[in-house]
């Protein structure tokens, strides 16, 4: 080791993050702290990062939320779609007439009382990227950090791809999605709430639709805060991607999940912690794994890919340009 590597342990091991920001972020928080000093920050700056309560709020107890969420998510059902028309029974209570002679009815008002119902797992994603992404609108200079935070903590990273890949499937125009970061982020957002959003007239679908934006430019491949398209996107090769990766998963039954995570193992184990399920850990793995069937990988012959935080030795065969998982290794080799 390095006198560089030796010194950062050394910090680690005697400084650690923020009591209030690790009560807002859980491990993620501690991720980031150590992701941000072995990236040359000072053991000042990335506590002050931390100790900032919008930071927290925003950003650390938004992601730990969202990561939360990922099992629900995987086994809710899709948002059903809104049902804008008026009921069959309302009965109008007068009929008049416009000044055009054209007859205006009102309806009678029904007020309707009860407890509003709990959000959905989708809604849960939807409204913990909104807070991230309302965040950075406010503190556009921490950008690089939020980054860093999404690339050591996979797991809020894999539930945001998760939703929108739903929404590519189940919404509405869905396969639009991958046409533009602003446009997919509405279609996204109306999808997980179910009714037509007014971002260009209402602050709080504005704040949604920007939740649904961030979503679905870090799928699409960067991050853009504020619901603004910051570039373009090839939308055929980014639904292709998509598309081969759900194709892929398809193809694995119960059995085969078991066989990769319900052995043990400190892969697997590692694996499950950091996405929350062996669902969504595959979904990551096969990530990982795709990027082999782009080259000349020889079928049968072990490979270490990093999924999140974790290097993962798998092996397979690539069948129709599609890489399929046979065995992960326990521990990496």
């Amino acid at each position: 080791a390095t006198y560089d590597e030796v010194a950062t342990q050394i910090t680690l091991l005697t400084h650690s993050a923020p009591d209030a920001a690790v009560d807002a972020g859980g491990s993620i928080t501690e991720d980031l702290y150590e992701a941000l000093i072995r990236r040359g920050y000072s053991v000042e700056d990335a506590t002050a990062i931390l100790s900032d309560e919008a930071f927290q709020d925003g950003v650390l107890a938004s992601m730990k939320t969202i990561a939360e969420v990922s099992g629900p998510l995987m086994d809710s059902e899709t948002p059903p779609e809104a049902d804008a028309s008026a009921p069959e029974d309302a009965a109008p209570s007068d009929v008049y007439y416009d000044d055009q002679g054209l007859p205006v009815v009102e309806l009678e008002t029904t007020v309707v009382t009860g407890e509003r119902l709990p959000d959905t797992p989708a809604q849960v994603v939807l409204k913990g990227a909104s807070e991230i992404n309302a965040y950075l609108e406010a503190h556009p200079e921490q950008r690089q950090i939020v980054e860093i935070g999404l690339a050591v903590a996979q797991g809020p990273k894999g539930v945001i791809g998760l939703l929108v890949d739903k929404a590519i499937e189940h919404a509405p125009g869905g396969e639009k999605i991958a046409e533009g970061i602003y446009e997919g982020g509405k279609i996204v957002a109306e999808w997980v709430e179910g009714y037509d959003l007014e971002g260009d007239q209402d602050e709080d679908d504005r704040y949604l639709i920007g939740g649904g934006t961030f979503a679905t430019d870090i799928v699409l491949g960067g991050m853009a805060p504020g619901g603004k398209k910051a570039r373009g996107v090839d939308g055929e090769v980014a639904k292709d991607v998509v598309n081969k990766l759900d194709d892929a998963l398809s193809r694995y039954n119960q059995n085969d999940i078991h066989h990769l995570f319900g052995r043990g193992g400190e892969t697997p184990t590692k694996l499950l912690e950091e996405f929350g399920s062996p669902e969504a850990a595959l979904r990551e793995v096969q990530r990982a794994a795709q990027t082999i069937a782009d080259g000349n990988y020889q079928a049968g012959s072990w490979v270490t890919v990093k999924v999140g935080n974790v290097p993962v030795s798998i092996k397979g065969i690539v069948i129709d340009g599609m890489f399929r998982i046979s065995t992960m290794a326990k521990r990496e080799f």
